[in-house]
């Protein structure tokens, strides 16, 4: 889990689930267990609940969920 401060400094997008529903997608650099990626999570801002958190081992910031990541 990152810190706040971490958070402060990834960038966040608007995208439209699978259920056309809204929700915000923020992805922050970071690194888990020495290996560089990206940190995201989708935030629902009617319900002001996270649905979806994930680590994403080499990953880039592209503004768009679960990305694929070549070997």
């Amino acid at each position: 889990m990152l810190s706040k401060k971490e958070l402060e400094k990834g960038s966040t997008y608007l995208v439209k689930g699978g259920d056309g529903k809204e929700y915000i997608l923020l992805q922050a650099k970071g690194e888990l267990d020495g290996v560089a990626g990206i940190f995201e999570y989708l935030y629902d801002p009617v319900t002001k609940a996270v649905t979806h958190q994930r680590y994403i081992k080499n990953g880039k910031i592209t503004g768009r969920p679960n990305q694929k990541v070549g070997r």
